[in-house]
């Protein structure tokens, strides 16, 4: 039986460790640490697979979760005072 799939699909479709997943998904200047992919791993941020004690990552599975991740922004405690509060 004869593999039709493309080099580059069958590539992107096979499952890595985190190290190879660090270099393969970000460049280096800006790669976070084994330890953060670690954290992400345990909070599901990212998709994993577990085989044994053993963890592996699907390329694309984890670009799209990490695509598709909002960025939460700030917010204050305290409210602001108004411009009233302020002048008097």
């Amino acid at each position: 039986m004869k593999n039709d799939a493309n080099p580059k699909q069958r590539e992107t479709t096979k499952l890595v460790d985190a190290l190879t997943l660090l270099d393969i998904v970000f460049d280096e200047r800006s790669r976070p640490t084994l330890r953060t992919m670690r954290t992400w791993t345990k909070k599901q941020v990212i998709p994993c697979v577990r085989c044994g004690g053993l963890v592996y990552y699907d390329l694309e599975q984890v670009r799209a979760a990490l695509a598709n991740r909002h960025v939460k922004t700030a917010t204050h405690d305290k409210p602001q005072p108004s411009l009233a509060q302020e002048n008097t």
